[in-house]
């Protein structure tokens, strides 16, 4: 039985960098590649300035949305890795001995106090645990390819 404890909001279609450039959170171009084409000859290119990594602007997403929210805590997951795909927010999700359902996710951001662990299946089962995701933490990725179903 799946359940559902926690109240989320879900925001489709949208990647953490769309996000961003839509909000004006970060000052990146909406029309900016996520990830520049190197140089044909040299070392490869640095980030150009201004164009925060992608973690930080999972963050910047994810504090806008719990802002829009009017909370200070909250999970945010991503559908993709990279923190691309559907975004579903968890507001002030309650303590850590709570296991929560979502749809399967590829990254996360934790801008709670507390260390929020991930499995590979529902109903928290330590036996399926795939990663944690530590107070203010931003994971791309749990593993190649790999898929979160619930979460404590």
């Amino acid at each position: 039985m799946r359940s559902n404890l926690l109240p989320k909001v879900v925001l489709t279609g949208l990647s953490a960098l769309s996000l961003v450039a839509a909000s004006g959170a970060a000052s990146m171009a909406a029309t900016a590649a996520p990830h520049p084409a190197p140089p044909s000859e040299g070392p490869a290119a640095e980030a150009a300035p201004g164009n925060p990594p992608v973690n930080e602007a999972a963050v910047a997403v994810c504090r806008k949305a719990l802002d829009d929210l009017e909370v200070r805590e909250g999970v945010c997951f991503w559908s993709g890795q990279g923190f691309s795909g559907d975004m579903s927010v968890y507001a002030r999700p309650s303590g850590t001995d709570t296991c929560g359902s979502v749809d399967p996710v590829k990254s996360a951001v934790n801008l709670t106090r507390e260390t929020r662990l991930l499995y590979a299946f529902y109903g928290c089962n330590p036996a399926n645990f795939i990663a944690q995701v530590e107070p203010n933490e931003a994971r791309s990725q749990f593993g190649p390819d790999t898929n979160a179903r619930s979460w404590r």
